[in-house]
């Protein structure tokens, strides 16, 4: 069901940067102009389909945003990054045969995203806030559990994944702004055939969301 609002929600994201109309809120970058943003995130994740439930895994995501303004009314970003992910499930006293878990995975990531400005939506709306929406792959180069009860992890998780991503972005001052992602698996993270492992009968897919500051030179 999550998946489901969440594709519904980009297929409508994506079809509507078709009839923008408005200028990006990037600060002090002309149109017709290539540039670069690094960004730093502090990502709250979740893996649906690890038994455990809530955003209970703090990662981060360290990223440059490459950029290309072709006009006021829209930009094209590929990022390249760094980031940590997994899932958490503390001890429970009330529940002692429920074994606590931590995975942790590490990948190189890349995403490219299309943005548009908040007032194109209406006019009316004068929020200087651009959304924008894309895909991202990751490669995972480290997987564990340090609890050490899920092993063999690097053996059932695929060592790529690709995810859908929506945001937003709001400007502070001329160099600096604040963004906030979020993102899902567009498929399983597991390997073929792992979905009939018992933990994790329906697949497992990365669900996270994050909050960064940019910085634009």
């Amino acid at each position: 069901m999550k998946l489901n609002l969440f594709v519904l929600f980009f297929g409508g994201f994506l079809f509507r940067v078709a009839f923008v109309n408005a200028q990006t809120n990037l600060p002090r970058i002309p149109e017709k102009s290539f540039y670069y943003l690094p960004e730093l995130q502090l990502i709250a994740s979740q893996l649906d389909g690890d038994n455990a439930s809530g955003y209970n895994k703090f990662g981060f995501l360290a990223q440059v945003n490459l950029g290309w303004k072709p006009n006021q009314e829209q930009t094209w970003e590929l990022s390249i990054g760094f980031s940590e992910r997994g899932s958490r499930r503390g001890y429970n006293p009330d529940i002692p045969g429920l074994n606590p878990f931590h995975i942790r995975y590490r990948s190189v990531e890349t995403s490219l995203n299309y943005g548009f400005p908040l007032n194109s939506l209406k006019e009316s709306w004068d929020i200087p806030l651009d959304l924008f929406a894309g895909l991202r792959a990751g490669r995972i180069i480290q997987i564990e559990d340090t609890e050490k009860y899920a092993l063999y992890l690097d053996e059932v998780y695929r060592k790529y994944t690709i995810s859908l991503e929506i945001g937003a972005r709001y400007p502070l001052t001329d160099h600096w702004a604040v963004s906030l992602r979020a993102n899902y698996s567009a498929i399983s993270m597991l390997n073929e055939g792992a979905s009939n492992n018992p933990l994790y009968p329906t697949g497992v897919y990365n669900n996270a969301i994050g909050l960064g500051f940019i910085y634009a030179p």
